[in-house]
């Protein structure tokens, strides 16, 4: 008798039979038994995974939501254990939550995946831009021939850059002669990273 258990297909062969009566006498002997043998085939079984959304402010670590639910009608096999591994991402913007590597065991700790036609449904992580608000100083200088800047700005409460970061002034106005009038403050700020 043929068994296949895994995907795949095999020949459906009988490896011996026996013919007897109701008293359980045997009559193999006069018969002459010609096989054809037939397949047994074990298919792909389909699954679709829809993964969960997540969402929050820039904060300079990854953002994960690995939660995930099977939609369709076709579920795993009992006992079978899904393990998805996720990408963490970290700049703003919206991303798919596709698994980078998805398994499935079964109860005994055997790598399944194989068995499956696995899809997914992916949800939506959104990493929002951070909203900072960066007050730039307002300075006046007595004329001394040099240039003037001034780069000793604040952050101003509750918009501080995320965990880590720091930042530096570049690119700054510089102020070379008198003028009647105030000079705009303009000049780039660098996040470094930590």
């Amino acid at each position: 008798q043929s068994v296949i258990t895994d995907v795949g297909k095999i020949e459906n062969k009988i490896s011996a039979v026996k013919v007897t009566d109701i008293n359980g006498n045997d009559f193999t002997s006069d018969y002459n038994f010609t096989f054809i043998d037939g397949e047994l085939e074990v298919t792909l079984r389909p699954i679709v995974i829809k993964t969960d959304e997540a969402g929050k402010q820039y904060d300079g670590t990854p953002i994960y939501a690995e939660g995930f639910n099977i939609i369709n009608d076709t579920s795993i096999v009992d006992g079978h254990k899904v393990e998805l591994e996720y990408f963490g991402y970290i700049n703003a913007g919206e991303y798919d939550n596709l698994p980078v590597n998805a398994d499935i065991y079964d109860q005994n700790g055997k790598n399944v995946s194989a068995n499956y036609s696995i899809d997914f449904v992916c949800g939506k992580l959104t990493i929002a831009k951070r909203i900072v608000t960066y007050r730039t100083p307002t300075k006046e200088f007595i004329y001394c021939g040099k240039p003037y800047f001034a780069t000793d700005g604040v952050f101003e409460q509750g918009t501080l850059l995320a965990g880590g970061e720091s930042c530096v002034a570049v690119d700054y106005t510089t102020v070379p002669f008198v003028t009647d009038k105030p000079v705009e403050n303009v000049y780039t700020l660098k996040i470094i990273k930590a």
